[in-house]
């Protein structure tokens, strides 16, 4: 072979590595998001897991709880469900975890879910093979067991459950849960309960799904800005025999006394699958769910959005709102929560752009909406893992307007562990003599990229028309350009800085600031840097 040939060939290798290393290369956690702790185990040698669903609750009080799971690796088995808690933010946990132990009273007991209430009482919903039933129990503020097991309903058919549970603005408990298993013979129905006493009793239970030996599975709604009047329950229903799933729904206007038929909310050729529903407090609908195209329903996999102010009869956006990006394989939404005090709503999702040969590599993205779901922030990255997979995601609202999460990873010695990150509140700190923001009107976000050569994009979000000033100064406070000046409407705005000056000359490298002004009177800034 010529050496001319030769050089030819290691050309063309080194392009498509680099090519991949591009296309495969870590894209960093958004900088809103604080560092990344590991949860304490009870068991160093056993996995460390989360749960499906809700497993995490912060007291008015800021104590943040998470319950997990310890699996021993040997044979496969639980050894432990435990909870903790923090109260510096994730920063330092209890050393030893507390087990939960009422599982002790049966065989085969599942994880249970987690939830808290105005009192700051801790509800968890749980099942187990024998006696196959699904129970209740109750811990006070310092893991103190209040109330050991109360049966909330025995099996109709079969001993597989999975469940989830809510609390309303009344204290009023929620439990939905799936009777079944969805990958075998076993059908799957759907069913709800209640408890108004703080889960001494429980109503006996309804089943809401269709009895059309058909699959109904992963049963979901959140309660908690919600009086509990107007009710919502959605899961996926397999719509025929090849189990392609749609995204069914029940509402009930009292309470859950009645219940009205169940509704196909996204018919279709697509498989629309796994929602979250969430209803705010002014009853208004917000549903979340993944769809696989039925043209391409792997890679084409997104994550949908859409709002009901009619009790589910139509949703806006029609069609609904695509949030994750195209392109990028996207699922499993999970995490939905709105804080109605400062009219956030924040969802999460599984983001799986990096799935390479067989390795799933997929991170956490989160988004969030300062109206109601009418616009929504860019997705963030929550997780960096490289080539590790984060599952079973939760996460709860805190008390100074930020959120947080947990999510377990499988490391590099087959151990499964779970980490808790948490996120500032998206409403910005002022710097330097800035009138703090009011009634929240505006968040302004870091500029993407930084550093940046030559172009960046700023992007801030507005909840109503307003006039904007967007100012760029030189690091001894000089300006350096007016980019912006005039009224911009609600939602998400994005302007692209050049670099240029207002001469239309190029700056030179360093750091730079960029105010934003919003109706003359409230302003924040964010450093970026120029590097050439």
């Amino acid at each position: 072979m010529s050496a001319k040939i030769q050089f030819r060939i290691f050309n063309l290798l080194f392009i498509f590595l680099i090519s991949n290393c591009i296309l495969y290369s870590q894209h960093g956690v958004n900088p809103n998001w604080g560092p990344e702790y590991a949860l304490p185990k009870f068991n160093s040698s056993h996995s460390q897991r989360g749960t499906l669903f809700n497993n995490m609750a912060v007291s008015s009080t800021g104590r943040i709880f998470v319950l997990t799971v310890e699996i021993n690796p040997l044979n496969g088995i639980s050894s432990g469900i435990y909870l903790n808690y923090s109260d510096n933010k994730g920063v330092s946990w209890l050393k030893t975890p507390v087990r939960f132990t009422p599982a002790n009273l049966v065989i085969g007991a599942a994880p249970p879910r987690l939830e808290i209430d105005n009192n700051n009482t801790l509800h968890l919903i749980w099942s187990s093979k024998v006696p196959a039933a699904m129970f209740y129990s109750k811990y006070d503020l310092n893991l103190n067991l209040i109330t050991d097991t109360v049966r909330i309903a025995n099996k109709v058919l079969y001993s597989s459950f999975t469940y989830h549970l809510t609390v309303d603005k009344n204290n009023n408990l929620h439990a939905v849960w799936h009777e079944g298993n969805p990958g075998s013979a076993e059908t799957a129905e759907v069913y709800y309960s209640k408890s108004q006493n703080s889960g001494n009793s429980w109503t006996s239970a309804v089943r809401l799904s269709n009895n059309d030996d058909r699959h109904s599975a992963f049963p979901r709604v959140q309660l908690n800005e919600s009086r509990g009047d107007t009710i919502a329950v959605v899961w996926r229903d397999s719509v025929n025999i090849g189990m392609k799933w749609d995204i069914f729904m029940a509402v009930s206007t009292n309470a859950g006394i009645n219940w009205s038929s169940t509704f196909n909310i996204a018919a279709g050729q697509d498989l629309d699958s796994d929602p979250d529903l969430l209803i705010d407090n002014s009853n208004r609908f917000h549903l979340f769910f993944h769809k696989y195209p039925f043209s391409d329903p792997f890679d084409g996999a997104n994550v949908r959005y859409g709002y009901s102010d009619n009790l589910g009869s139509s949703w806006m956006p029609a069609g609904f709102f695509q949030m994750s990006e195209p392109g990028m394989r996207s699922h499993l939404v999970e995490g939905s929560r709105y804080d109605s005090k400062r009219n956030i709503l924040w969802t999460f999702w599984k983001d799986e752009r990096d799935f390479f040969e067989g390795q799933a590599r997929a991170d956490m993205m989160c988004s969030y909406s300062l109206n109601r779901g009418a616009n929504w922030s860019a997705p963030e990255f929550v997780t960096d893992k490289d080539t590790f997979s984060i599952g079973f995601k939760a996460a709860a609202l805190m008390i100074d307007g930020g959120v947080c999460t947990n999510y377990e990873v499988t490391e590099g010695n087959g151990l499964s562990r779970v980490y808790f990150r948490s996120r500032s509140c998206p409403f910005t700190s002022s710097i330097g003599n800035e009138k703090p923001l009011k009634n929240y009107l505006f968040e302004l976000k870091q500029n993407y990229p930084n550093p940046f050569n030559p172009e960046t994009y700023i992007e801030f979000s507005l909840i109503k028309n307003s006039m904007v000033r967007l100012d760029i100064f030189d690091i001894n406070g000089k300006l350096v350009l007016n980019l912006l000046n005039n009224e911009k409407p609600e939602g998400l705005v994005s302007v692209k800085w050049n670099g240029l000056d207002n001469f239309g000359n190029k700056v030179p490298s360093g750091i730079y600031f960029y105010k934003i002004t919003v109706d003359g009177k409230y302003s924040s800034s964010k450093k970026m840097i120029l590097s050439k």
